[in-house]
C-alpha cells in the first residue's frame, strides 16, 4: 500500500512512502523495473551505458511477476493499462494536463484518474519510459501530487514508437503477443530519468551570478566526491560548534516553518498543517493558539508558512495582532492553491488567536518555491516573499517563469496578483498598497523587489536595511540586500552576472516542451538559452555574496550521489536568515545566521559595519537534518533551530540520506564558552 508523501516549496520529500517507493522502482523502455532508481540523466554516454547494463539482468522477469502492467502494441504508441490496483483515487481528469504531457486519452470511461502523471518519455534517454502510479508520491510530471490508476485506465504516450523502443530490451514485449498481462501487487514509483526531485534545485540551466560590480563573492570550495558542510571552512565551524551544548526543546511537530521569539520569551511557531503555537523553550510546553480551519493543501503542497508579531503585542491592549500566510482553496473545487495573508488577534485571557481578518488573498501558490517569509519592518510595513513557483523545472518546466513580470495597472486595480511570483512585497498592515512603494515599469503595486527564485530568508539589520537569503539552482545560493524597485536577475541571472555554470534556458519557448523532457543536467538543442551577461537591466543588483559558485564545466553527476545527484550539488538550500546582535557570544555580534536544508548546517556570516560587506562563513551544528529556521534567546546564548519532518538530506559523508536525526524538532544550541 502506498503511503502519504509530499513536497515542500524547496522540493524536499516529507512523510511516509511505500516500500516500493523507497526502493525507487522505475521502468525502462524494455519493461525493466529499475531498483533504487539512479538518475540516468547526465554523465558520459559510457557511464550511462555502464549504469544501465548493470541493471538489465533479470529485470524483465521482475516486471512480469510483480509490477502489474499491460503493454499493448498499437501503431503510434503503447497503451499502459492497470488491471487491478489497491489504491484508487477520485475519478477526475485534468484535460489541460493531458495536453501538457502530450498524452492522448483513449476513452472517457477508461480514464478515471485524478491527474495524468502516468507515462513519461525520456527525450535524452529514449530507452526510458516512466510509469508513475504511486498515489501521494511527489512526481516531477505534474503540479498535483494525488495520482493513481483504476482498473481499465489507459493512456497512449503519443510520441513513443513502441516497436523501436520496446524491442531494445525484453524483446518479447514488442514481438509476439499483442497484449501481455501481469499481476498488480501494489504501486510503483517514479521515473529513472527524473529520479531525485531536488530539494532546492532549479533549472537545468546551471548556476551562478557574476557581478560587474565590486561586490565580493563568498565562494566556498566544493569538495568532491564528498562535499560535506563541515569540510568547507577549514574546521573552524566544528571547533566553534564544540563550544555549544545541544538539547531538544520539543519533537513531534508537523514541519515547523517559522519560529519567532515573542516578547514573553516563548517561541511563537507555525506548523505547515495550519497550527500556530506558543512553545516554552525551557519546558517544551506547547500552547496551541489556533488551527486555520480553511487551510488547504494539495497532497501536502502549501500549508502555513511565515509569521510576524506586531511590535505592540503583549505591551498593551491595542494592536494585539499576529500575522501569518497560508494556502487555501480559492474556488472550492479542491483542485488548486492560492496564498493569503491573515491577521489574528491574540486574546491573552484565553491564550488563543481569534478574529481572523484576511488582508490579501489570491496570491500565487504551488507545491514548489513558495518562499513565504514574513517580517514587520521598522517602517511599520509588512514584508513578505513569494518564490517563482518552481517554473522552468519538473512539473512546471513548460510554464513561463514570471519573476521578471510586473503587473499592469489594470491587474492591480482588479486585485489580480498573478505577477507576484518571484517577488518581495511591502504591504500596509491593513493589506493595502503603501503610497510610497516603488513604481516599477510605470506601476505601483505591493512589489518591493523582483527577479527572485526562492527567497526563504528575510531579516532587518540594525541599520534598517532589509536582507534576504535565496536558493540558487545548483550553485549560487545568495544573500541579498533588498532595495526598493531593484531587480535581482532571476531567471536571467543566478548569483553574479559571471556566466559561470549557468545559462537561462527558456523551456516554455521550446515547441517540444513537456515536463517529461526536463533535465537538470542537459539542455536539449531546441531550448533557447541566454548567457547571464546578456542581461543588461540597469536595475539589476548583484548579491552581497554567493555560496559555492563553481566554474562552467563542473560535473554535477557526482557518483557519490548517483541515487540522488542533487544532494551532491554545491547548493546549500538556504532556508532562513536571522541576524545575531548580542554581545553574549564572543565574535558573533552582527553576524547573519542562515539555515540550510540539504546539509543540516547553520551558517554564521559576519556583516560589516557598512551593512554591505560580508565576512567568511563559518558552518555550525552539522547534523543529518533539514534546518528550516532559527530564533535567538533573549540573553543571546541559545540558538533555536527548527527542523523539517523529512525530505532530501545529506549524510555526514555527503551521500544522500533518508533518516534524519531530529525530524519535526526544535533544537537548542546553548553557548557554554
Amino acid at each position: 500500500m502506498a503511503g502519504e508523501s509530499w513536497v515542500d516549496e524547496s522540493g524536499g520529500r516529507v512523510g511516509k512512502q511505500s516500500e516500493p517507493a523507497q526502493r525507487g522502482l522505475a521502468l525502462d523502455a524494455g519493461g525493466h523495473v529499475v531498483g533504487k532508481s539512479d538518475p540516468l540523466v547526465g554523465g558520459s554516454e559510457d557511464e550511462l551505458a555502464r549504469m544501465q547494463d548493470e541493471r538489465v539482468a533479470g529485470l524483465c522477469d521482475h516486471l512480469v511477476g510483480e509490477v502489474g502492467l499491460i503493454f499493448r502494441r498499437i501503431d503510434d504508441g503503447v497503451t499502459v493499462v492497470v488491471e487491478d490496483a489497491e489504491e484508487l483515487v477520485e475519478p477526475h481528469v485534468d484535460a489541460r494536463r493531458l495536453d501538457h504531457l502530450g498524452v492522448e486519452r483513449l476513452e472517457d470511461d477508461a480514464v478515471p484518474i485524478d491527474l495524468v502523471e502516468d507515462v513519461a518519455i525520456g527525450e535524452q534517454h529514449p530507452d526510458t519510459v516512466a510509469v508513475t502510479t504511486l498515489r501521494g508520491r511527489p512526481s516531477p510530471l505534474g503540479g498535483h501530487r494525488r495520482t493513481g490508476l483504476r482498473p481499465g485506465s489507459a493512456f497512449i504516450p503519443a510520441e513513443l514508437d513502441a516497436t523501436a523502443t520496446l524491442s531494445r530490451r525484453c524483446g518479447e514485449w514488442a514481438t509476439g503477443e499483442r497484449v501481455k498481462r501481469v499481476r498488480v501487487i501494489g504501486v510503483i514509483a517514479t521515473a529513472v530519468l527524473l529520479a531525485g526531485v531536488a530539494a532546492c534545485s532549479g533549472s537545468p540551466t546551471g548556476n551562478a551570478k557574476a557581478s560587474n560590480s565590486p561586490s565580493p563573492t563568498v565562494t566556498l570550495p566544493v569538495v568532491t566526491p564528498s562535499p560535506t558542510a563541515s569540510s568547507t571552512d577549514g574546521g573552524v565551524g566544528e571547533a566553534e560548534s564544540a563550544k555549544f551544548t545541544q538539547s531538544t526543546v520539543i519533537g513531534g511537530l508537523t514541519n515547523p516553518f517559522e519560529i519567532t521569539l515573542g516578547p514573553d520569551g516563548w517561541l511563537w511557531t507555525t506548523e505547515r498543517d495550519g497550527k500556530i503555537d506558543r512553545i516554552d523553550p525551557k519546558t517544551g510546553r506547547v500552547d496551541l493558539l489556533v488551527t486555520a480551519t480553511d487551510l488547504f493543501t494539495l497532497d501536502g503542497a502549501g500549508g502555513m508558512l511565515g509569521l510576524a508579531l506586531h511590535p505592540d503585542l503583549l505591551k498593551g491592549k491595542t494592536n494585539q495582532y499576529v500575522y501569518t500566510a497560508y494556502s487555501y482553496d480559492p474556488n472550492g473545487r479542491k483542485k488548486s492553491l492560492a496564498m493569503k495573508i491573515v491577521r489574528f488577534t491574540y486574546d491573552k485571557a484565553s491564550d488563543k488567536l481569534t478574529s481572523p481578518k484576511v488582508l490579501i488573498q489570491g496570491m500565487p501558490a504551488t507545491g514548489d518555491h513558495q518562499a513565504g517569509r514574513m517580517k514587520i519592518g521598522p517602517d511599520g510595513k509588512l514584508y513578505y516573499t513569494i518564490g517563482d513557483q518552481g517554473h522552468l523545472q519538473f512539473a512546471h518546466t513548460c510554464e513561463a517563469n514570471n519573476a521578471q513580470l510586473i503587473p499592469t495597472a489594470a491587474q492591480v486595480k482588479a486585485k489580480n496578483w498573478f505577477a507576484y511570483q518571484g517577488k518581495s512585497l511591502r504591504i500596509n498592515l491593513d493589506g493595502s498598497i503603501p503610497s510610497d512603494n516603488p513604481v516599477i515599469h510605470g506601476v505601483r503595486s505591493h512589489i518591493f523587489s523582483y527577479g527572485h527564485r526562492n527567497p526563504q530568508g528575510l531579516v532587518f539589520g540594525p541599520n534598517g536595511k532589509l536582507y534576504s537569503s535565496e536558493q540558487g539552482p545548483k550553485t549560487d545560493d545568495e544573500i541579498n540586500l533588498l532595495q526598493a524597485g531593484h531587480n535581482y536577475g532571476w531567471p536571467n541571472v543566478a548569483g553574479f552576472r559571471d556566466d559561470k555554470a549557468y545559462v537561462y534556458a527558456n523551456w516554455p519557448a521550446w515547441k517540444g516542451c513537456t515536463p517529461a523532457k526536463f533535465s537538470d543536467l542537459k539542455i536539449p538543442a531546441g531550448v533557447p538559452t541566454t548567457p547571464e551577461t546578456a542581461f543588461t537591466d540597469p536595475m539589476f543588483t548583484p548579491p552581497l555574496a554567493t555560496f559555492r559558485t563553481v566554474a562552467t564545466g563542473y560535473n554535477f553527476a557526482n557518483p557519490l550521489c548517483k541515487t540522488n545527484y542533487f544532494v551532491c550539488w554545491p547548493t546549500i538550500a538556504a532556508s532562513s536568515l536571522d541576524l545575531y546582535t548580542s554581545d553574549a557570544i564572543p565574535g558573533w555580534k552582527n553576524s547573519f545566521l542562515m539555515t540550510t536544508l540539504k546539509d543540516g548546517t547553520v551558517f554564521r556570516v559576519p556583516l560589516a559595519a557598512d551593512g554591505k560587506s560580508l565576512g567568511k562563513p563559518v558552518e555550525l551544528f552539522r547534523k543529518v537534518d533539514r534546518y528550516r529556521d532559527t530564533a535567538i534567546s533573549t540573553d543571546g546564548k541559545t540558538i533555536y533551530v527548527a527542523v523539517d519532518n523529512g525530505g532530501a538530506v545529506a549524510n555526514l559523508d555527503g551521500s544522500p540520506g533518508q533518516d534524519m536525526d531530529d525530524p519535526g524538532a526544535i533544537l537548542a544550541f546553548t553557548y557554554k564558552g
